[in-house]
């Protein structure tokens, strides 16, 4: 085994002679790079260098700068291994020729590699004689870089280092860096090819304190490291380079975990007749009316008169959907509801897998453990995922030029969901626009003929009662937090395909950290709940006592996840005060008098208090109710047995003459 050194030099007169005699000393060969010196160095380095057959002599005739003279000593000894001069298990060693690095310590840097237990060594220097804001740039690089390569770097600025000679084969084809970068650049592109580093064991005096850098070289160092991170990953016209075992492992890790996880909550929600979550109810009801209609009237519907007091409309979003669902009922019942969201999500990721993530596992498992697209699927955003899907089938028929199937895929995506369709459609529309130039025209068509079908469609849902019954400014604070959270969902997939070779040992922590923000919004939201109860019918003895009555209104208060009461009320002819989104909810409190007029606003008949209601929003509607009771306004007229919920009669509270309060 042969030890060769890779020594570069910059006007280093005064020492260089006497620093190389003694890295001689304990090495077999050193090539000398003299990186165009103007004060005498090259010529010194001639002289020491005429006659001695263990030394070789680069130089440049203008200074390139520190990395670009190492590396050049660095592809004379790839290419020495090549041609088999050096073996490729020779050692190699990088040092200064400024004496800031003692080779005293090359025996303890060659031992440490020998032993077997590191593939590099790079040494730690003792910097207690360096000024403090030298101190604080190279903690700083020594923590980016470990943030890059998933290693524990003390000192990564330091340039003495010791590594095997086939490992400068697999490094030289990434390296790009031109002064001080190499450090940076080396340390990630050693540790992302699996090299095991050691920063830590060897740790050496600095008998002189030299330094050329500025503040500028810790921003161009720090380019250096992130510009090897992403040639590493996104490594193309070169063979591929080894991955160590452990980092296929974290590949498969964030590429399944992700995926099994989501396979667990569509079979979880796959088995409930009913899937409880905060937006499922307002899926079952719609679809179970429309199923009535065509069943009785042989009609579709466009209003829901045992919604918001007779005024709800039928499609506030959901038209293809909730109009398949119907068609389903009659077979599956409410189950058909359940696995139309599973489909929808199972043909959401796979199509995101097979068209814009190019069947690349990883990817897929980024895009599924994005805690918006998993709380999507806990909280039952049925008419988005619908969306969502259309809309990705939309952008394969543009950009295979199906303008007829993309047309009608178009209306699809902003007839199921109005918000995000239109955001969705608009974005990448708009891109199409800028990008593809003869694509300009048959875009316009397709966007005129489904504009002008979804005009009518637009109107109908600006009729909608809950757009009168809340202010301007709550509705744009929830229309933007929609577009904000669900869009990140739609966009992602586009930012992942413009990365095809994000780096795998980093995807596992981005799968992490979305898998337990996604975990601990939805303990928050208690939106886990329809994984292990189903659906029942908690108010069945209500509905066949005489203290219900048909065609009276309710107000129901239940939990944001357990509204199925609410639909239960419908299906047996009860009519619902409010419709289920939780802007037309009023889940507030309410003064005296606001209260009562609120009641006669939406000529409520009962109120139905579930135990749960209290627990999650914390209104005073309770004791208002309980006041209403002592002053013979109002009553109670059924308490469920298990306590679950009370029945109150409000038609005297809320009798015609009460005067109008805005609330």
């Amino acid at each position: 085994m042969r030890i060769v050194a890779a020594v570069p030099c910059y006007n280093e007169a005064p020492h260089v002679t006497e620093v190389l005699d003694a890295i001689a000393g304990h090495v077999d060969h050193l090539v000398v790079i003299d990186d165009g010196s103007t004060d005498g160095t090259t010529e010194l380095l001639r002289r020491w260098a005429q006659g001695r057959p263990d030394a070789t002599l680069l130089g440049f005739p203008e200074n390139r700068g520190s990395a670009s003279a190492l590396y050049a000593g660095l592809r004379l000894v790839a290419g020495r291994v090549a041609i088999g001069e050096l073996d490729p298990d020779d050692i190699v060693l990088t040092i200064d020729a400024d004496g800031q690095h003692d080779p005293r310590y090359i025996p303890e840097l060659v031992a440490r590699l020998e032993s077997g237990e590191a593939d590099v060594v790079w040494a730690r220097r003792d910097l207690r004689t360096y000024p403090p804001h030298k101190r604080l740039g190279n903690w700083f690089m020594s923590r980016f870089a470990s943030l890059l390569s998933g290693r524990r770097f003390f000192d990564v600025e330091c340039g003495f280092r010791a590594f095997r000679a086939r490992d400068v084969e697999r490094v030289l084809p990434l390296v790009r860096s031109r002064r001080y970068g190499h450090c940076q650049e080396l340390g990630v592109l050693f540790s992302l090819m699996g090299c095991r580093l050691d920063n830590q064991t060897v740790n050496v005096a600095v008998p002189v304190y030299r330094s050329r850098t500025r503040v500028i070289d810790v921003v161009r160092n720090a380019q250096a490291g992130a510009g090897a991170w992403w040639r590493f990953w996104n490594w193309t016209g070169l063979p591929e380079p080894p991955k160590p075992r452990r980092t296929r492992l974290l590949q498969w890790t964030a590429a399944l975990g992700p995926v099994l996880v989501l396979l667990a909550l569509l079979i979880g929600m796959g088995v409930r007749t009913i899937y409880l979550g905060a937006d499922s109810a307002n899926n079952y009801a719609h679809v179970w009316y429309v199923y009535e209609s065509l069943v009785t009237s042989h009609v579709l519907p466009l209003r829901i008169p045992l919604l918001d007091s007779g005024s709800g409309l039928t499609f506030p979003y959901g038209l293809a959907p909730w109009t398949v669902g119907a068609l389903l009922y009659g077979f599956l019942r409410d189950r058909a509801v359940t696995l139309l969201m599973v489909v929808a999500v199972s043909a959401l990721v796979g199509t995101v897998y097979r068209t814009r993530l190019r069947r690349d596992l990883v990817l897929t498992g980024i895009f599924v453990a994005n805690p918006f697209f998993l709380n999507g699927i806990l909280t039952f955003q049925f008419s988005f995922m619908w969306s969502a899907l259309f809309f990705f089938l939309w952008v394969v028929a543009v950009e295979r030029r199906w303008w007829v199937p993309a047309t009608g895929l178009l209306w699809l995506t902003v007839s199921t969901h109005p918000i995000m369709g239109a955001a969705s459609v608009g974005a990448y529309g708009l891109w199409r626009w800028r990008a593809h130039r003869e694509e300009r025209r048959p875009l316009a068509v397709m966007a005129a003929v489904a504009g002008a079908a979804a005009v009518p469609l637009y109107l109908y849902i600006f009729g909608t009662p809950a757009l009168s019954q809340d202010s301007l400014w709550s509705i744009a604070t929830e229309t933007v937090q929609t577009v904000a959270g669900r869009g990140t969902i739609v966009a992602l997939p586009f930012l992942l395909a413009a990365m095809p070779r994000l780096a795998r040992s980093h995807a596992l922590r981005l799968v992490a950290v979305g898998l337990l923000a996604a975990t601990l919004a939805t303990i928050a939201e208690q939106d886990y709940l329809g994984l292990f109860h189903n659906g029942r019918d908690v108010y069945a003895a209500y509905f066949t006592s005489p203290q219900f009555h048909p065609g009276a209104v309710y107000r129901v208060l239940e939990p944001n996840n357990q509204e199925q009461g609410a639909y239960y009320v419908m299906r047996h002819g009860g009519v619902l005060a409010q419709e289920f989104f939780s802007q037309a909810q009023f889940r507030r409190s309410f003064r005296y008098a606001q209260y009562r007029a609120f009641l006669n606003l939406h000529r409520v008949d009962y109120v139905v208090f579930n135990e749960g209601y209290q627990k999650e929003f914390h209104t005073n509607e309770l004791d208002l109710l309980r006041s209403l009771c002592a002053e013979g306004l109002a009553r109670v007229v059924y308490r469920d047995p298990g306590g679950r919920f009370v029945v109150y009669d409000v038609r005297a509270a809320g009798a015609a003459g009460v005067t109008p309060v805005l609330y």
